[in-house]
């Protein structure tokens, strides 16, 4: 991100989809104050509308920052349905048409495993250890067991039941590959199947006593419908006292339910914040619009979703500063400013250079012309002074740039680089062959070449750049995805 760039005002919009979970609106507003605490700035949390006033809504939120001087809007959808994207035709449609700048970047939908994250989470740290959950527990005994039961209504349809089904079969899958200790278990309120009754017959045979009650896509109707049939099944009276996210019960005790407020968990913002750093990387969503092509087209404009997904599969597989910015890139060279010496006399390896990455990362020609060879061990006894001085110098210019060890070599003619292991050190060979530069290894040490005639702007110089610009790509682009 450029310095221009990182000084436009932003504001951030968080858009309700679908009630997936149970939350009031004042439970999402305090989600959207607390990102942005984190973000400061604005951050809008708008609500569940239809197409035509969700339209109108994003247009006027739109106009309104930008007559404030907000010129970034980034939208964040909450749910797991594809996003609507049309919704944002008309503000950007207007930006076009009054010829003003607005950035707006969209973040990527919520998937199962982000849901399963943020509930599994929030809940293993909200609910007490099994051992002080109750009275009634003997500290001599082991730990009951613990379960998550995720419950729905199943759907009025038998679309919407098929659905949901799915949705809660992803949800577990994911849960469980999370290995938490808990198990974890799902069941419906209607004739779909497993129902409550043969969840909690299973329960009682696996001896699992402590469960939390997690509601998926129920209104708040239908959670009193819901503890009203478990209180039938266990001959109690089980009334809702507050809207929660999620409910944790002592079957063993007499105490009632108990409450768990999971979005106020730190991972909510955590995973929030995530997105909106992912939506900031990726390209505004005003490249992807496109003129219609044909008049018989009800839309002024279309969207290619095609270009977008190429976009998103490119960026997946580029390090986070190239990720929104690959149009920009240019293969040249690395800027270097001219060999200066500090009051010592010595080069400033560290700080010479103003950027790898661009060379790195779009190709470009090798650092040097010619390959650089190892010289013999006869020209090294020629002026052993000379070169002792030249592979000191290399030392600790590759040190400077690198913060890797450095060694003479047992062999005269050469540096030697200790690296974190031996496959860095393979990829580095192949490297720094590639800019011309010769370079052999023995298990996780590299060797370079070192001469008596080697000078300071010419070979000493391609030595260490080789090597810092390779050892780079490696730390900040390769290991980091490997």
């Amino acid at each position: 991100m450029d310095s221009n760039e990182a000084e436009l005002k932003t504001v951030a919009i968080l858009e309700l989809q679908s009630p997936l979970i149970m939350a009031t609106l004042e439970q999402w507003q305090g989600v959207a104050d607390r990102l942005a605490t984190r973000l400061c700035h604005p951050v809008i949390l708008m609500r569940r509308l239809d197409f035509e006033e969700r339209a109108e809504t994003l247009e006027s939120l739109v106009k309104e920052y930008r007559e404030r001087g907000f010129l970034r809007v980034v939208v964040i959808p909450i749910g797991l349905e594809p996003y609507g994207i049309l919704g944002l035709k008309t503000a950007i449609e207007w930006s076009h048409q009054e010829h003003i700048q607005t950035s707006i970047h969209l973040a990527r939908e919520w998937s199962m495993t982000d849901w399963s994250n943020l509930l599994l989470t929030s809940i293993c740290d909200n609910v007490p250890p099994s051992n002080q959950a109750t009275a009634l527990n003997d500290p001599c005994k082991p730990p009951q067991k613990k379960a998550l039961l995720l419950v729905s209504d199943g759907g009025a349809t038998s679309c919407e039941s098929r659905t949901t089904g799915v949705e809660l079969a992803c949800l577990s899958h994911e849960m469980l590959q999370q290995d938490s200790g808990w198990a974890i278990r799902y069941a419906f309120m209607q004739a779909v199947l497993p129902n409550l009754a043969q969840v909690f017959h299973q329960m009682d045979c696996d001896q699992i006593h402590q469960v939390v009650l997690l509601c998926w896509r129920l209104d708040q109707e239908k959670v009193s419908e819901l503890f009203h049939t478990i209180g039938q099944l266990h001959a109690l009276d089980m009334p809702v006292l507050e809207p929660s996210n999620a409910w944790f019960w002592d079957r063993l005790s007499n105490q009632m339910p108990g409450p768990l407020r999971l979005l106020d968990h730190p991972i909510t913002i955590h995973i929030f914040f995530e997105k909106y750093l992912d939506a900031l990387a990726s390209r505004p969503i005003g490249r992807y619009f496109v003129e219609a092509v044909s008049e018989s087209d009800q839309d002024r404009s279309l969207f290619r979703f095609d270009l977008m997904s190429l976009d998103q599969r490119i960026d997946s597989h580029l390090p986070s500063e190239y990720q929104g910015r690959t149009d920009a890139v240019r293969s040249q060279s690395m800027g270097s400013r001219a060999l200066e010496f500090n009051a010592d006399g010595l080069v400033p390896w560290d700080k010479i250079w103003t950027s790898f990455c661009d060379l790195a990362m779009a190709g470009g020609p090798p650092h040097r012309g010619r390959l650089l060879e190892a010289v013999s061990r006869e020209q090294v006894l020629q002026d052993r002074d000379a070169y002792q001085g030249v592979a000191n110098e290399i030392r600790r210019g590759i040190e400077l740039v690198t913060q890797l060890k450095t060694m003479e070599s047992e062999s005269l003619g050469w540096v030697g680089i200790l690296c974190d292991d031996e496959a860095m050190a393979v990829w580095l060979m192949r490297a720094i062959i590639v800019e011309n530069v010769m370079v052999r290894r023995e298990k996780e040490i590299l060797f370079v070449p070192a001469g008596p005639e080697f000078t300071i702007k010419r070979e000493i110089k391609n030595v260490i750049t080789s090597v810092a610009k390779t050892v780079h790509y490696w730390r900040a682009h390769l290991k980091t995805r490997s």
